[in-house]
């Protein structure tokens, strides 16, 4: 993985973020419910935007998907009132679900931390833990996040790609 300061300035935001969300109280250790991590990672998003993390910011605008959606800047948002609720659904959201009532079907799906692990070894490059991962359970390989991208991606990727 490139270092932090190779990387261009939304892909470090981008690094940010996932260094926040792999730093839930158990998101990598117990097998938790989507809402239930969903709820976890809210409330890491609240204590984010409290102590005005840019990384919040970009995770609260949603502009990965939806560009020019929001002509507040950083400071604004950073500043702005954010509920409990509202945190929630900018999990939800950030996790491709359209809203919160895509999400409940899934809601009690289980999150599975091991495969959670194993994704961080990809991004990191980290070839030995995955090979342990997979060691330990070889069913990994053929795992999906519950999480992923609906297929086809949602229109506002598909007009992105297109730009």
């Amino acid at each position: 993985m490139a270092a932090a300061g190779e990387l261009g300035e939304e892909s470090r935001t981008l690094r940010e973020i996932d260094l926040l969300l792999r730093s839930v109280p158990g998101a990598r250790t117990e097998a938790l419910p989507l809402v239930r991590l969903l709820e976890r990672e809210a409330k890491v998003l609240l204590e984010a935007q409290r102590t005005a993390r840019l990384s919040a910011a970009y995770l609260i605008r949603r502009s990965k998907y939806r560009r020019g959606e929001s002509d507040a800047t950083d400071a604004e948002i950073l500043a702005a009132a954010l509920s409990e609720e509202g945190a929630f659904s900018c999990m939800v959201r950030w996790h491709w679900f359209a809203d919160l009532a895509e999400m409940r079907p899934r809601a009690t799906e289980i999150v599975d931390p091991h495969f959670e692990a194993a994704c961080d070894a990809i991004v990191e490059g980290d070839a030995d833990s995955l090979r342990s991962l997979l060691v330990d359970d070889s069913s990994l390989v053929r795992a999906r996040s519950l999480r992923a991208p609906p297929d086809p991606p949602p229109t506002c990727c598909r007009q992105r790609r297109r730009k």
